[in-house]
């Protein structure tokens, strides 16, 4: 049996949020204007991925092995 990759990890992480979110709707930990500075990084890990993704692309270092 294979172990779980950490993206794996992650989706199930996003999932139980979003579960809690919906089966304790009135309960926030960091209330509204507090939580959106937590935005900046996300969008920046965002853009370094897709920068790297691009410049990995355009120089050929990992080709796309799909079955």
């Amino acid at each position: 049996m294979k172990k779980p990759l950490p993206p794996s990890y992650f989706i199930a992480a996003i999932g139980l949020t979003v579960c809690l979110h919906f089966l304790a709707p009135w309960y926030q930990l960091i209330k509204l204007p507090w939580g959106l500075p937590g935005l900046l990084p996300i969008a920046a890990g965002i853009a370094l991925n897709l920068i790297a993704n691009q410049a990995l692309n355009i120089f050929k270092i990992i080709e796309n092995k799909s079955p």
